[in-house]
């Protein structure tokens, strides 16, 4: 059943299955990164999840276009959120050495700011 619907799913965004199937895997390697670097369960920030889901979604289908945001806030983000930027690059890292999908500063500076929102909804 899950195998039909995900050809279902890839149908309607108009994309291939086999691309559904890389990001819905790229997405579970991505939670299990940051549940074993944070030590949480993100289950339990369900709103900061889906947000963090969308997010990376979107983000792999532009770097697989060729398109990079810009980085507006880096040197914010590096200064002030350090913990969560070195999981971010951890998962840019990842998702580029194991699919070659190249996941710029840009992109994990949003990443971080995703991180950061988990960390405060914690405290």
């Amino acid at each position: 059943i899950g195998f039909i619907c995900m050809h279902i799913h890839a149908a309607l965004q108009g994309e291939s299955a086999s691309l559904s199937t890389m990001i819905a895997q790229i997405l579970t390697e991505t939670i299990a990164i940051i549940e074993r670097e944070m030590q949480i369960n993100l289950n339990d920030y369900e709103v900061a999840k889906q947000r963090l889901i969308t997010h990376l979604k979107f983000a792999i289908k532009r770097s697989l276009d060729g398109v990079e945001i810009n980085n507006l806030i880096g040197d914010l983000v590096h200064d002030k959120y350090r913990k969560s930027y070195q999981i971010a690059c951890m998962i840019g890292d990842h998702i580029e050495n194991t699919y070659g999908i190249s996941i710029g500063e840009g992109e994990r500076c949003y990443l971080t700011i995703h991180l950061q929102n988990i960390v405060m909804y914690r405290k």
